[in-house]
C-alpha cells in the first residue's frame, strides 16, 4: 500500500514538474544532455582526426616548400636585387651578394639554434612531469 502511495506521489510530481516547466523545455534538455554525451563519447575519435589532419598538411607543406624551394629562392634573389639597386642607386658586386647572402645563412642558422633550443626546453619541462 505505502508503494503504491509513493508511485502515485512520483507521478503527480513528474505531471506537476511537466506542467509547470513544459515539455519542450524538458525535450530541450534531454537533447542537451544527448548532444554532451555524445561529445564525451566522440572527443577521442575527433582529436585523433585532428591529429592527422595537422601532420598531412604538415608533410604537404613540407612538400611544397621542397618542391619550390629553387623558385622562392630565385624571387627573393631578384626582389633583393631591386631592393637594393633602387634603395642605393647602383648594381652590388658580387661578393657584395656572397657576403648578404653568409649574413642570412648566419641570421638563418642561429634562428634555427633557438628554435631548437626553445624546443628542448619545453620537451624537458614535458618529460620531467612524466
Amino acid at each position: 500500500m505505502e508503494d503504491m502511495i509513493a508511485i502515485e506521489l512520483a507521478v503527480i510530481i513528474v505531471a506537476m514538474f511537466a506542467i509547470a516547466v513544459g515539455f519542450d523545455c524538458i525535450k530541450d534538455g534531454m537533447c542537451d544532455i544527448g548532444a554532451v554525451i555524445h561529445d564525451i563519447i566522440t572527443a577521442p575519435v575527433r582529436h585523433y582526426r585532428q591529429k592527422k589532419l595537422m601532420e598531412q598538411m604538415e608533410r604537404e607543406w613540407e612538400n611544397y616548400l621542397e618542391e619550390n624551394r629553387a623558385k622562392m629562392v630565385r624571387n627573393l634573389m631578384k626582389e633583393q636585387q631591386r631592393h637594393f639597386s633602387t634603395s642605393i642607386g647602383e648594381k652590388h658586386t658580387v661578393e657584395e651578394w656572397g657576403k648578404a647572402l653568409e649574413e642570412f645563412a648566419e641570421y638563418q642558422c642561429q634562428q634555427d639554434k633557438e628554435e631548437r633550443t626553445w624546443q628542448d626546453h619545453i620537451m624537458d619541462r614535458f618529460m620531467r612531469r612524466i
